[in-house]
C-alpha cells in the first residue's frame, strides 16, 4: 500500500495540474459570453432591455421535430443557434430570433432579427460566420447600408409589393464575399415573424425543450 503522505502528494499534484485548465476554460467561456452580450446590447440598445440576453438565451435546433416548436423550418436554420430574450423589469419586451436565407449565389447568410411583442422589428443584423463551433462568442455583426432600415417594420412592410421590384443587380449589399438583396432578407424576416407569432408564448415562458444543454 502507498504511504498516506505519498497519496496526499499525488492528489495535490493532480489538483494543481487540473486547476489551471479549469480556470482557463471558465475564463474563456466568460469572455465569449461578454462578447455576445456587448454586441447584443449595441444592436438592441441598453435603453430597451435591462437583463443579460445571453444568460436568458434559448437554443433553437436546426433539426426539426426535436423541440416543442411550431414550424421551425420557417427559420431556415442550417446549424443550431440561440434566440435571445430581452426583458425590462423582468417583463419580456422583445425576442431576437436567428434565421438563415440563401444569398442567391449558392451560399447562405445567417441573420438575427429582434421583434417586440407587437411583432414589429426592433433591429436586424447579418451575423458573420462563426470561427468556432461553440454557440457563444459567435455574434459578430456585419454592417450594412440598409439592414438598419428594417427597424420599425411589421408584417405589412415586409410583404409590400415594392420589394418585388428589386432587380438582381440593384439594391445589392456586399457581405464579405456574398451578396444579397433587401427582397431576400425581407422574405426571410417575414417567415421569422410567422415563427415568432406561432411560438411567442412558448418562447416567452422558456419551454424546457428550448433550454441550452
Amino acid at each position: 500500500m502507498f504511504p498516506s503522505r505519498l497519496i496526499t502528494a499525488i492528489v495535490i499534484l493532480l489538483m494543481v495540474s487540473i486547476w489551471p485548465i479549469q480556470y482557463f476554460a471558465a475564463s474563456l467561456q466568460a469572455a465569449r459570453h461578454e462578447y455576445d452580450r456587448k454586441n447584443l446590447i449595441a444592436m438592441l440598445g441598453d435603453d430597451l432591455i435591462d437583463n443579460d440576453p445571453v444568460a436568458d438565451a434559448l437554443l433553437i435546433r436546426a433539426e426539426t421535430g426535436t423541440q416543442n416548436l411550431v414550424s421551425p423550418e420557417w427559420l431556415g436554420l442550417r446549424r443550431d443557434r440561440l434566440a435571445y430574450i430581452g426583458k425590462q423589469d423582468d417583463e419580456v419586451v422583445l425576442i431576437a430570433l436567428p434565421f438563415t436565407v440563401d444569398d442567391g449565389f449558392n451560399g447562405i447568410l445567417d441573420l438575427l432579427v429582434a421583434f417586440d411583442m407587437r411583432g414589429e422589428i426592433v433591429a436586424a443584423r447579418v451575423v458573420a460566420e462563426p470561427l468556432h463551433p461553440e454557440l457563444t462568442g459567435a455574434l459578430t455583426f456585419l454592417e450594412s447600408r440598409w439592414m438598419r432600415d428594417f427597424s420599425g417594420m411589421g408584417s405589412r412592410d415586409l410583404r409590400r409589393p415594392s420589394w418585388q421590384g428589386i432587380a438582381a443587380d440593384d439594391g445589392i449589399d456586399q457581405f464579405v464575399g456574398a451578396s444579397i438583396t433587401p427582397k431576400a432578407v425581407a422574405a426571410g424576416m417575414y417567415d421569422a415573424l410567422l415563427f415568432f407569432q406561432s411560438n411567442r408564448m412558448m418562447l416567452m415562458q422558456g419551454d424546457p425543450s428550448l433550454l441550452p444543454d
